[in-house]
Order: C-alpha cells, then structure tokens, then sequence
C-alpha cells in the first residue's frame, strides 16, 4: 500500500505577518507542531533544556541503540547515526560522544 501523505493546512497569512522576524517556512514548521504564540515560540528558542528537555529513554528502542553504541565505542567500531529531525534530541545525548570516540560520524537527514 502507497504512504498516503497528510498534508498540513499552510499558515495564514494573519500568522505570518504576527511574526514578522521569523522565517515563513520556519513559522510553518512551528504551527506544524502547534508552536503557535509568542509565549510557545519563545519558550522553544530559548529552552532551559534542563527544565524542558525530555528523557531520552522514553524514545522506543533508546536504551538498545546506547547500549549498541557503547559497546561499538569499547570495541573501536565505526560508528554511523543517520537521524531525522525529530530524533535532534539524540544529537545533545550524544554529542560527547563525538568527543571521546573519533569513529562516530552524525548525518541529519534533510527533509525540508
């Protein structure tokens, strides 16, 4: 069966000219996610992460994929992550992880 793909209905014009120092599509891309006030909007660009950031482990499989990681990193395996946009969060995990093992290389798939 084909991915039939929802399409979001595009912002309104009133919304974008509300937000007139924030990029269109940007500002789609926040509707998208029903960041839609100024208070929503700030609060995402500006987040105390240690307040606001959510446990990783609630992500299906994470505790697999750490242990997988860790044991590439004892190992000296090479290491790839190809991620989507909506798994970033992994990013600020395991970004210490780049410091420590040289072998571990990040692409973030574009999808915009």
């Amino acid at each position: 069966m084909p991915k039939q793909w929802k399409l979001l209905p595009k912002i309104k014009k009133e919304s974008v000219s509300q937000f007139p120092d924030i990029n269109p599509v940007c500002l789609q891309l926040l509707f998208n996610r029903e960041i839609n006030t100024q208070e929503k909007i700030d609060e995402f660009f500006n987040s105390d992460y240690l307040d606001d950031i959510h446990d990783p482990y609630l992500l299906k499989d994470m505790k697999t994929a750490v242990k997988r990681i860790y044991r590439a990193i004892k190992k000296q395996e090479e290491v790839l992550l190809v991620i989507g946009i909506e798994t970033l969060l992994l990013i600020f995990y395991i970004l210490y992880l780049k410091i420590i093992q040289k072998n571990l290389e990040l692409i973030i798939e574009d999808f915009i």
